[in-house]
């Protein structure tokens, strides 16, 4: 339920208008304006500048806090600038008192005409009485509202427009603006008592706390408590602990907050505001008996100490980015508020995550909808390193497998070797322009400091000339990042006018972090606008983790997942939150940049893809949607137990050469060829390829060497006339028929690789028909084949 405002407002008449808010008209939604011409009775002006004006000064509370104490200054400020060079003081009762003040917030001034006013939740009030002007709220934003709205009022300020000095100004005597914003929450019931009849046992060595108290549930359920010397009733107070936690408890029908010192209370108390009470809405909610939250609260820090709003409205941006800032430095944990609503617009630079991060609980509205250009490719959040990147003088040369790799190193780390004088990975096809970009001969490999290399991650190629080594330090701690309900409203901006892929995502940059929970979702997306590469990205780092999370099929040749040169990176229990069958949203996943070690458990997604090579994959217990496993690469593939939906189970990715350098095993899986729709002519094929034989990929080209199929159930019963089963192999080369064609392959071209056995046992098809070799008999005539008659 969305907040209930409504606004009074009064020139003059200023009791009429008061005795109809207080006499119920709250109890639905409107707004009424009074001007001094409705009466002969206006009381007279206050004139702030001009001739004749008096000397203003701002009273604030001596009690108030850090958000009223700024609001205060930056109200001086602007009255400077026009002219009216304000002083600031308290209403410490030894400050002098005049008549001609700026009241802002709750201080010891008392106005007539706000004693029985109902602001509910967040509302403020612009009110003149005698010659004093009351600014306030029911929250500190209501503070700052009230401030805003009376400067745009009176002086017509804008932030963003110079400021022009007039003649003179003059508030009316009797102005009333009060205005009123019911909460989402209609009530709080602590035990069995309404949280509006409780007030805040006073104590001075809990200001900040008592203020925190007063704001939050002000907020919700938009009760502003009140504070008193004696307590006789229900009450929150506050209670001095030696204990190294915090805690807040519910105790014979008070709150009761336990803390060694002031700002310890007002974190615990919002730690205990996230989890109770803020993400709640409707007629009520009731904090039993008994309810308790203990933490150390120093060992964390929340978004919204650091002036997030989360409402789902402000930009909360620049909050988040030094939440994070300043966790870094301290070392302790970022959470979220529990219940809060984050949006993110246009940012010039974004958050730095290097300690963990849990943001259960909270969501984050993702605006790309007005963005510069220079805006689109910058990470919302880069997960760091604690030790930067550096380069070594590297070894001269390298040979495949190497198990060291001559270096020694301070620790641990991912090492980058580049030779630029060796092209690698020369596309071929529609993309082959990116040949360049993407042809340098580079790897990574996990290398430990004595320079062995980590098998799993050896270099695939022999490395006759290296031209650069840059070291990647490995962080020893895992990194959590918890949860987090992430939604992109998609850019609207036509690919035509801004081909650049989007990266307004997590860019993950550090090795050793585990991301559990996350979900992302997309909306508005269009046919037609820019490309996204990579909502989550991993990129130059090892054991990586993402468990429990969902992501979304995107539109456009774009992805939800991108990781790049990476190693042993592992994704377990996700899913995709649209149809993994919808041949539309066809990108989850590319990779690229020769990802060594990927494991996929549990999962279910529209493909798996990769893009410029993997080095050892592992698919366990997974559902593959309407693309399959898209290959390139080096040493096993290995899936298991796993249903598979596409035209084929595995494509070799004909634009870098149609090439599995290695072993190939499916077990105990499930293949339904072309979505379950109805097959016909069309040649489905476990294994399908495209090799173009007289293009230079830069490496040598094999077919998988050792290809191991067991118990492969295949979901071919809806089939027209014309189907005549599956194969293992589709027609890979189709000029492969005559021995010409081999012979000038191998003096003109380039030798394709032939696997070298194939062992297959368990083939169950409801159709009824068996799988064939191939169409092109020729071309695998001299296979040897276990299992399959020729």
């Amino acid at each position: 339920m969305k907040a209930n405002f409504w606004k009074i407002r009064a020139g003059a008449a200023a009791s009429v208008c008061l005795c109809l808010f207080l006499a119920g008209c709250q109890t639905q939604p409107q707004s009424e304006t009074y001007t001094a011409a409705e009466t002969e009775f206006a009381a007279p002006p206050i004139v702030l500048l001009g001739e004749g004006a008096p000397v203003y000064t701002i009273i604030r509370a001596e009690e108030a806090s850090d958000t009223i104490a700024d609001t205060a200054i930056q109200l001086r400020r602007i009255l400077d600038q026009y002219g009216m060079k304000p002083k600031i003081l308290t209403d410490f009762e030894k400050n002098p008192v005049s008549e001609y003040e700026i009241v802002l917030g709750d201080t010891a001034r008392t106005c007539e005409a706000l004693e029985d006013a109902d602001l509910g939740a967040q509302g403020y009030y612009i009110v003149a009485e005698g010659q004093r002007i009351f600014l306030g709220g029911a929250t500190e934003e209501g503070v700052q509202m009230a401030m805003e709205q009376f400067l745009s009022e009176f002086f017509g300020y804008d932030e963003k427009k110079k400021v022009e000095i007039p003649a003179s100004l003059s508030v009316p005597g009797d102005y009333r603006e009060i205005v009123h914003a019911a909460s989402e929450l209609r009530s709080l019931t602590v035990e069995k008592t309404d949280i509006a009849s409780f007030v805040i046992a006073a104590n001075k060595e809990f200001p900040k706390s008592i203020s925190c108290v007063q704001n939050l549930l002000a907020a919700k359920p938009g009760v502003k408590l009140k504070t008193a010397d004696t307590v006789t009733g229900p009450s929150v107070r506050f209670e001095k602990s030696s204990a190294a936690k915090a805690s807040v408890s519910v105790e014979n029908g008070d709150i009761v907050i336990r803390a060694a010192d002031d700002e310890t209370a007002r974190r615990a108390f919002t730690l205990f505001f996230n989890e109770n009470i803020r993400g709640e809405s409707g007629d009520g909610v009731t904090l039993p008996a008994g309810v308790y939250v203990e933490e150390d609260v120093t060992a964390f820090i929340l978004y919204s100490e650091f002036g997030a709003k989360g409402d789902g409205k402000t930009d909360d941006m620049n909050a988040i980015r030094a939440a994070h800032a300043y966790a870094n430095q301290a070392g302790v944990t970022v959470r979220a508020d529990t219940g809060a609503v984050y949006r993110i617009g246009a940012f010039s630079t974004g958050a730095e995550i290097r300690t963990d991060t849990d943001w259960r609980g909270a969501r984050f509205i993702v605006d790309d909808t007005s963005l510069a250009k220079n805006q689109t490719t910058l990470s919302l959040f880069t997960v760091k390193p604690d030790k930067a990147s550096y380069t070594v003088t590297p070894p001269a040369s390298l040979p495949a497998q190497a198990e060291n790799i001559g270096l020694t190193l301070p620790q641990d780390s991912i090492v980058e070797l580049t030779d630029k004088t060796t092209p690698m990975f020369n596309r071929y096809g529609a993309n082959g322009k990116y040949a360049d970009e993407i042809g340098t001969h580079s790897e990574m490999m996990v290398v430990s400091a004595d320079g062995t290399v980590d098998p799993l991650t050896a270099n695939i190629w022999e490395y006759l000339q290296i031209t650069s080594a840059t070291v990647y330090p490995i962080d020893p701690e895992i990194l959590t990042i918890r949860g987090g309900v992430f939604t992109t409203i998609a850019t609207q901006t036509r690919k035509d006018t801004n081909s650049a892929y989007y990266r307004r995502g997590i860019l993950v940059n550090r090795s050793n972090v585990v991301i559990d929970g996350l979900e992302h979702y997309v909306e508005d997306e269009k046919a037609g606008c820019s490309s996204y590469m990579g909502f989550l990205r991993i990129a130059r780092c090892t054991n990586v983790t993402a468990k429990n999370c969902v992501f979304t099929g995107r539109l456009n040749g774009g992805y939800d997942i991108s990781p790049s040169y990476a190693c042993h990176i592992t994704f377990e229990n996700c899913i995709q939150s649209n149809d993994i069958l919808d041949t539309n949203y066809w990108g989850i996943m590319a990779c690229n940049g020769c990802i060594k070690t990927i494991t996929l458990k549990n999962c279910s997604l529209s493909r798996v893809d990769a893009h410029t090579g993997f080095t050892n994959v592992t698919i366990e217990n997974c559902t593959l949607g309407h693309q399959g496993v898209n290959l390139v690469g080096y040493g096993y593939c290995v899936i298991e137990n796993t249903t598979l939906y596409g035209k084929n189970i595995i494509k070799l990715r004909p634009d870098y050469g149609s090439t599995w350098q290695g072993d190939v095993t499916i077990r105990n899986c499930t293949w339904v060829p072309q979505w379950g729709e109805k097959l016909g002519s069309e040649v489905h094929a476990v294994f399908h390829g495209d090799y173009e034989a007289f293009h230079n990929f830069g490496y040598p080209c094999y077919m998988p060497i050792h290809v191991t199929i067991e118990n492969l159930t295949v979901r071919d019963g809806n089939y027209s006339g014309e189907y005549g089963g599956v194969y293992l192999f589709n027609d890979v080369c189709t000029e492969w028929t005559d021995d010409a064609f081999v012979q000038k392959m191998m003096t003109e071209g380039y030798p394709y690789h032939l696997p070298e056995s194939v062992t297959v046992s368990g083939i169950t098809t409801e159709s009824g028909l068996p799988m064939k070799i191939s169409p092109n008999t020729f071309m695998f005539r001299d296979v040897p084949i276990t299992g399959l008659s020729r």
